[in-house]
């Protein structure tokens, strides 16, 4: 996954046409050791920017855009 990148969420509920929430990738996140060297013990993070508020976090606060782990999304087409 690369910025760009249009994405479905796995987590969110579906919306109400059915299709679930589409973004597109806006940031990625690598986690790196000391070393400089990749983590691969830990997930890549994406920030993921909405069309529409998404309501999120522990007050479902409404937010274009949100983090998920690279594992949470699923990729739909591949950006420029």
């Amino acid at each position: 996954m690369k910025v760009g990148d249009l994405v479905k969420t796995r987590l969110l509920p579906q919306s109400r046409a059915g299709d679930g929430h589409l973004g597109f990738i806006i940031e990625v996140e690598h986690p790196t050791v000391k070393s400089g060297y990749p983590d691969y013990r830990t997930p890549t993070t994406v920030l993921v920017h909405f069309s529409e508020p998404q309501l999120v976090g522990e007050l479902g606060e409404p937010r274009f855009q949100q983090w998920f782990h690279k594992n949470e999304l699923e990729m739909i087409s591949e950006g420029g």
